[in-house]
């Protein structure tokens, strides 16, 4: 594994200017501090059937003596092994190409808490900050789908009155949460319905959106 040639990112090392098959980063222990359903995600550039991350693993430990096993996350980035105080990754990056490799940028970890909504009853968005702190509740949101399939595919997508004061916490790349589940937003449209009335539409993929596909 080459974590020196450039920074911040790591990839394959090439010999001769040929890269292996694969090769796995194991990452130092950081902490962990899950409270509830964390999901990890993997950011990467790759060649689509050249080049991947194939495979994400984790083990936990309180006192980074004894760890846990070696855990494959789940298929939408679930953390599957158990909560301790500290965690570590181990990554494993492959090509089928040995003039090319995939290039991995960041590892995160997403505590996904205990729901938002106990006391309200409903769900409703909500716009988190860059340290995960709450911003704003969108109580007016409505016609709010969440597409959960089979193959990965996770989305959200809501609309918004335009004029909601609210409407200004609305940015592209911001974290929303709907109860347990986090996701990124993509795209925002203004636009107006059929009786006039001014709205915005939001679509957002789920933050662990790029563990198998960066």
């Amino acid at each position: 594994m080459d974590a020196l040639t450039t920074p911040d990112v790591v990839t394959l090392r090439a010999t001769d200017s040929v890269y292996p098959s694969s090769g796995q980063l194991i990452t130092a222990a950081r902490d962990c501090g899950v409270t509830g359903n964390g999901r990890v995600s993997v950011k990467a550039d790759y060649s689509p059937g050249e080049t991947s991350i194939s495979l994400v693993e984790t083990a936990t430990s309180d006192d980074l003596s004894t760890w846990t096993e070696w855990q494959a996350v789940g298929a939408n980035g679930e953390l599957e092994s158990p909560a301790r105080k500290y965690i570590k990754y181990r990554v494993t990056l492959s090509t089928t190409n040995t003039a090319r490799t995939p290039t991995l940028t960041s590892i995160s970890l997403y505590d996904n808490p205990k729901p938002l909504y106990t006391k309200l009853g409903y769900a409703r968005p909500v716009i988190l900050d860059s340290d995960g702190n709450v911003e704003a509740v969108l109580d007016n949101a409505y016609d709010i789908i969440v597409t959960s399939e089979i193959n990965g595919v996770d989305e959200l997508e809501s609309k918004l009155p335009f004029q909601d004061s609210k409407r200004a916490y609305i940015d592209n790349e911001k974290t929303v949460r709907i109860v347990s589940d986090t996701y990124r937003i993509r795209t925002i449209t203004d636009d107006k319905e059929e009786s006039g009335k001014a709205i915005t539409t939001v679509y957002a993929e789920a933050a662990f959106y790029d563990l198998a596909y960066p």
